[in-house]
């Protein structure tokens, strides 16, 4: 897959976006997109709160939003998907982004208790 068919999927996912009332008038800064090995991080105007459009060089794609870095949701994306998808190594992964303190400073444990 090309830059431009990755930014053309991402274009369409923002018309989508619209379509569902959360947004108008969304585009691609093409100045600012990131490429790597995954894929692309393709920045838009959404405002506060969200993240990049990620396409990977398969063609799927992820609204993130603006929690972590964007680095970090590309490294995210390349270890949970595609042939890298193995569940151990994903668990072993999600652990440390859990206890590493990359994880959103709104987290608290407390919060995590549902019951």
């Amino acid at each position: 897959m090309t830059r431009d068919e990755a930014a053309a999927i991402a274009t369409k996912s923002l018309r989508a976006l619209e379509a569902q009332g959360l947004g108008e008038g969304l585009e691609i800064a093409p100045d600012m997109t990131l490429e790597r090995d995954v894929g692309w991080a393709f920045f838009h105007g959404a405002g506060y709160g969200w993240g990049p459009i990620i396409v990977t060089r398969r063609g799927v794609v992820y609204v993130s939003g603006s929690a972590f870095p964007p680095e970090t949701l590309l490294e995210d994306v390349r270890v949970m998907s595609g042939a890298t998808a193995n569940p151990l190594r994903v668990l072993r992964y999600l652990w440390r982004r859990l206890t590493d303190g990359r994880t959103p400073k709104r987290f608290t444990p407390e919060r995590a208790h549902v019951g």
